[in-house]
């Protein structure tokens, strides 16, 4: 975490290439940030990163990805958990930069390459405009964007007493549309 706020703060100003010596892991407080690939210009495709967190840690229980429809009613709900999470984000600099973005979700229930739960982790891809002044990198910016606006974005995706029922709608329904399907197979 601190390797990654002392990188933003070394290429402050450089030239827009500079962001590729983000790319790799780091840890956070309760979750892994990884930088998969770095956008090369600030007016070509986002950044793609990803998220890494416990399940348990967030407090979702066991018996809710306890089987695979279960997972794939899990995957779901908190995809729309993470996209309403992202609805008003800040822009930082010109362009796209500062932009958080994720994989649209709608309505249909199936596996989606954003949310991915495995052995307990979720992991979650997602895509960011780094911060840019033309083609300049805005480090103070990414900074503000890694080190406040993503954590308070994760942090909405903890369970607590506004989403408890909606998760768990989420899970039973995909569970109940399983149960039918076998009925009709």
């Amino acid at each position: 975490m601190n390797q990654l706020r002392k990188l933003l703060s070394t290429i402050n100003g450089q030239s827009y290439g500079a962001y590729r010596k983000i790319a790799g892991a780091y840890q956070f407080d309760d979750y892994q940030l990884e930088v998969v690939r770095v956008q090369g210009d600030p007016f070509a495709g986002p950044s793609l990163m990803r998220l890494n967190f416990s399940l348990a840690s967030f407090g979702y229980p066991n018996a809710l990805y306890s089987n695979k429809a279960k997972i794939v009613g899990l995957e779901n709900a908190i995809h729309h958990l993470a996209a309403e999470g992202l609805k008003g984000g800040a822009r930082r600099g010109s362009g796209k930069s500062g932009l958080i973005e994720l994989q649209r979700c709608g309505q249909q229930m199936f596996r989606r390459s954003a949310v991915e739960i495995k052995g307990g982790q979720l992991f979650l891809t997602f895509f960011v405009g780094l911060p840019a002044a033309g083609r300049r990198v805005l480090g103070k910016e990414a900074i503000m964007m890694f080190f406040e606006d993503l954590p308070s974005w994760v942090s909405s995706l903890r369970v607590n007493q506004q989403n408890t029922k909606r998760i768990d709608a989420f899970v039973n329904t995909n569970q109940r549309t399983e149960k039918v399907r076998d009925l009709l197979r």
